[in-house]
């Protein structure tokens, strides 16, 4: 095995500190590594057949997914930190059944943070080359791929807006009624008005929560957003402060941003969330909400050869490790993603919440 496989890393890291901090006694540490890396072997090779199963009957890739993470816990090998309670006392108990191990000084505690912290490199290094192998066998580059469909859009249904390209079942709707301004029956409601009404800004009530701080028709005019503690703005935008009532109190600012764009902002209807939404800005403007994150956007968001973790990397910005975690909540329904595009430079980004 090479010096950068994940079993050989996590098996040198355990030896390497078991050893710094005199935890462990033996005339043959070469012997100890080995018998470490056959039993992170066995676990690898469990989630290498885990996955030839499934290659077997799923359809696509996101089947494919699923079906090994179902697959992994089924056969007890569960992927990423799940399997640390699994694979501690199979490590312990290769330590301690060692020929090559005259005395193990750590306590159990102390032993188990030493390998829980080598398994937080190893296992999702493995969850990694898993899903990876899987991305070999459906994913190809984009270019082979026949051209899809347009995506479905509110405007689809009659419904225009600058700054909301998601379906219709993707905002957050009221239903059929009188609108709250004309009096007009409406079948479909935004803030308690019709289409018109709405798009022509009289649901004055209407407010917009953002990355930026909450947005009311009044911020608008200012061309200022509420305000947000000022631990939380981001950089690259004008803030004012806001006055304190007490020198302990958090400071808070708010932030300029043209009254154009928050104003259209107001007339957009709010995408369906579990927790609020959190419209995301860029090029100091707000971005355009795509839709929430599945399978069929994951694709098209897809670059040539891009994994679907080296997507959500890209949309959260956010290293490997917890792409892959999100992309497996994602694609198990634990989180939901919502996808925005600036129609400025194209960048695309996202944000996340649960139930």
């Amino acid at each position: 095995m090479l010096d950068d496989e994940p079993t050989v890393r996590a098996a040198q890291a355990i030896l390497k500190r078991l050893q710094a901090k005199e935890q462990i006694e033996t005339a043959n540490p070469d012997g100890v590594k080995d018998d470490l890396m056959r039993a992170l072997a066995g676990y690898e090779q469990a989630v290498d057949a885990q996955v030839r199963d499934v290659l077997v009957s799923a359809k696509s890739l996101g089947a494919a997914q699923e079906a090994l993470l179902r697959g992994a816990v089924a056969a007890g090998v569960p992927l990423d930190e799940e399997a640390i309670p699994v694979l501690i006392p199979q490590l312990a108990e290769a330590l301690e059944d060692s020929p090559h191990v005259e005395e193990i000084f750590a306590d159990d505690d102390a032993l188990e943070k030493v390998l829980r912290a080598a398994l937080l490199d190893f296992l999702p290094a493995i969850a990694w080359q898993a899903r990876a192998k899987l991305a070999a066998a459906f994913v190809k580059p984009r270019s082979t791929l026949p051209a899809s469909q347009k995506p479905a859009s509110i405007a689809d249904d009659g419904y225009t807006f600058p700054l909301f390209e998601g379906p219709v079942e993707s905002a957050a709707l009221d239903d059929e009624g009188p609108c709250a301004y004309c009096g007009a029956t409406a079948k479909v409601r935004f803030a308690r008005a019709c289409y018109p009404c709405f798009r022509a800004g009289k649901a004055k009530d209407h407010v917009m929560g953002t990355e930026l701080g909450m947005v009311r028709a009044q911020d608008a005019v200012e061309g200022l957003t509420h305000g947000l503690p000022a631990t939380l703005a981001p950089a690259g935008y004008e803030r004012v402060d806001l006055e304190r009532d007490d020198d302990d109190d958090e400071a808070w600012v708010r932030i300029r941003v043209d009254t154009a764009s928050l104003g259209e902002l107001l007339r957009t209807p709010k995408y369906d969330t579990w927790q609020g939404e959190y419209w995301l800005f860029c090029c100091q403007k707000p971005m355009v909400f795509v839709g929430p994150l599945k399978e069929p956007l994951l694709e098209r968001l897809r670059k040539s050869e891009q994994t679907q973790e080296e997507v959500v990397a890209r949309l959260l910005q956010v290293e490997s490790r917890e792409a892959h975690k999100r992309t497996t909540e994602v694609l198990l329904g634990r989180i939901s993603m919502y996808v925005f595009r600036c129609p400025h430079c194209e960048k695309h980004r996202a944000h996340f919440d649960a139930a």
